[in-house]
């Protein structure tokens, strides 16, 4: 089927930039009559890239005005990949969508017992956790649409478990994480390491991060894991870990995060070719001593340092 496409621009588009915008479309029919518009406004980035839909008319894609990404490089890169994903939803009306399965149900014996099944099947993983010093919550998704919520401090900063519960889930977590076999996947894996390092749990099995996978596929590009999604996946802006209303939200919120994570690294690793993929994995190795470092620090040579400046000193004279 011929890509059906409707295109809107506010401000309207200069010559240059339809010019530029056309050559982008390709193949795909512009038409009245469209099943996807490409909507061009002067907009921020987080439902750019983004298909959004009603009832009452056709779903439409959001992105850059050209007159805003012309002006960053960063900014075309996404204004091209939002393009093509407008391209791809054009050529079928409806909004095509992996159903996510996320699991709020907090009972002590259901996490527990997910937990004990992620680390008898060596399961690979992805990781999130929300707090700066300590745990309030996390979450582990066991596959790309499946994700568990396991929630340590409620929105007021209240224990979320009796003392005894709390005990038993963290160490079922603890015993998890810190199992080499259980394969991790995080986004910027020093946060996660670092925190959970100041809480007792030093992580083992970190097999993939991919903040660090998106690095090596768009160096230039925001590293924001929302950012990440919107040009690989199919999810909807998520919002931040400020903006849940009830604790419902902030699981899905967390939830949706370990689940991205996942789903990119796994999407990153089949794009990168034979040199990006090698560079990687050597910064991967590289992730958890500088982790190690961020933490305890690491020895300094005053006296020589002081030589050598009063050296370089001497020269310059």
């Amino acid at each position: 089927m011929t890509p059906r496409l409707s295109i809107h621009a506010d401000p309207p588009l200069s010559l240059a930039a339809e010019r530029i915008v056309k050559e982008l479309v390709g193949d795909a029919l512009v038409t009245k009559d469209p099943n996807c518009v490409l909507n061009m406004t002067l907009c921020g980035t987080n439902y750019r890239g983004k298909v959004i839909g009603f009832s009452f008319q056709p779903k439409f894609v959001m992105t850059f005005h050209p007159t805003q990404a012309f002006k960053r490089s960063d900014w075309m890169a996404l204004l091209k990949y939002d393009i093509a994903r407008a391209v791809q939803e054009a050529g079928f009306p409806e909004i095509r969508r992996r159903t996510r399965d996320i699991n709020r149900d907090v009972d002590k014996d259901t996490i527990i017992r997910r937990l004990q099944q992620v680390q008898v099947s060596n399961t690979r993983i992805g990781f999130d956790l929300e707090g700066s010093r300590d745990v309030r919550d996390c979450s582990i998704a066991d596959s790309e649409t499946t994700a568990i919520w396991i929630p340590f401090e409620d929105m007021h900063h209240q224990h979320w478990w009796s003392e005894r519960d709390g005990e038993e889930v963290w160490q079922t977590l603890k015993e998890v994480l810190e199992d080499p076999d259980v394969p991790k996947v995080c986004h910027n894996a020093l946060h996660e390491l670092f925190v959970l390092s100041s809480c007792g749990i030093e992580m083992k099995g970190l097999m993939d991060d991919s903040m660090l996978l998106w690095h090596e596929f768009e160096p230039e590009l925001d590293k924001d894991l929302s950012v990440v999604a919107s040009v690989l996946t199919d999810q909807p802006y998520w919002g931040t870990h400020e903006d849940h209303r009830n604790e419902e939200e902030r699981a899905i919120y967390n939830c949706t995060d370990s689940m991205m994570t996942l789903e990119c690294a796994n999407r990153l690793i089949d794009r990168l070719d034979t040199l990006q993929l090698e560079h990687y994995r050597q910064n991967i190795t590289l992730v958890e001593a500088a982790a190690w470092q961020h933490r305890h620090g690491f020895g300094f040579d005053v006296k020589g340092r002081n030589a050598m400046k009063k050296e370089l000193e001497e020269l310059l004279k």
